[in-house]
């Protein structure tokens, strides 16, 4: 489930319903949900972030620091906490992983929520691919 998480966060494919069984799609919707209660954040927020838009708001900061650790991408201080060469990929899906990995890894931010945050952002920046779970 790790593995499938990383992918979904990361956005390695185009479909995700084509990758995730229905109870994995009810665990990410979960951890959505989960964060969003949690940080209370404007979902308004989220949706500007993800059209790429940058927003200054602590609460998304939040947001985004609880779904990375709940996916296990990350650390209690917002470090990635995967090796793409260990992963068994295909080799066009642990190019573009280790393409973000590599140009995301040392992004940091003044806190690790702040850290988390420029973790979506460098992800936004590196790739055009773009996923959801509905």
């Amino acid at each position: 489930m790790k593995f499938i998480l990383i992918l979904c966060v990361f956005g390695l494919f185009a479909s995700v319903k084509a990758v995730l069984t229905d109870e994995q799609r009810n665990q990410l919707r979960t951890i959505y949900s989960t964060c969003e209660e949690k940080t209370k954040v404007d979902k308004q927020q989220i949706k500007l972030s993800h059209e790429g838009k940058k927003t200054d708001d602590p609460k998304l900061n939040q947001y985004y620091y609880c779904v990375l650790t709940k996916f296990g991408v990350v650390d209690e201080e917002s470090k990635l906490k995967f090796d793409v060469v260990g992963m068994d990929l295909p080799k066009e899906q642990k190019e573009n992983l280790q393409k973000i990995v590599d140009k995301c890894k040392n992004e940091k931010g003044k806190d690790k929520y702040e850290t988390a945050k420029l973790l979506f952002e460098c992800y936004w920046k590196t790739t055009s691919i773009r996923t959801a779970v509905k």
